[in-house]
């Protein structure tokens, strides 16, 4: 049991997707924020494209990251 103790705390921790999302918007200005988190919340643009043009844009990110992000909006929404 120490032995798989020890290995599962050399693992680095996932990272929370939410973080990275947030990460990008606070380094985006008013308009460009504006944009993306409507963008976010809506449904015009799937994940896919969105991810592309954030990561083309130099703000890499996942699709799963994305997906994860608006799951997460549609849980707060009551």
């Amino acid at each position: 049991m120490t032995e798989l103790r020890e290995k599962l705390a050399q693992v680095p921790a996932r990272r929370k997707p939410l973080g990275k999302v947030e990460a990008i918007l606070a380094s985006l200005d008013d308009a460009e924020r504006d944009l993306v988190t409507e963008t976010l919340a809506g449904t015009d643009h799937t994940s896919e494209s969105l991810a592309a043009i954030l990561t083309e844009s130099g703000h890499p990110i996942s699709t799963s990251t994305i997906r994860s992000y608006r799951r997460d909006l549609r849980r707060k929404v009551p």
